[in-house]
């Protein structure tokens, strides 16, 4: 039971990443490389008990993050009526500290382009 837990845990963390459109952003990227470190200590055929329970709590924790990072994603997306390449140059004027514009300035500049 604990591992149809697991397995289940894990295909919905494989769904959500897979429903990410923005696959190059830093917080995507770190959740993926932290769900392969998890894996990539054992296999899963030699995790006792306790560790898949304490798997599936970790599991959890990145589905949640990953679920939270869509929805912040697909909130973007909307205000650009679904273009995505507008959401990800919004994403990538924002994450670089060198431009200091707000970004509701950000979003009108992307907008004039639009």
């Amino acid at each position: 039971m604990l591992a149809d837990q697991l397995k289940d845990t894990l295909r919905r963390i494989r769904e959500a990443l897979a429903n990410n459109f923005d696959q190059q952003d830093p917080q995507f990227i770190t959740l993926k490389e932290e769900l392969e470190r998890l894996f990539k200590k054992k296999k899963l055929s030699e995790v006792t008990q306790n560790e898949m329970i304490a798997n599936i709590g970790i599991l959890n924790k990145i589905h949640d993050r990953v679920k939270e990072l869509n929805q912040q994603n697909n909130l973007l997306r909307d205000k650009y009526l679904g273009d995505v390449k507008y959401a990800r140059t919004h994403k990538r004027l924002w994450e670089h500290a060198r431009f200091s514009e707000s970004e509701r300035k950000i979003y009108v500049a992307l907008l004039v382009l639009n």
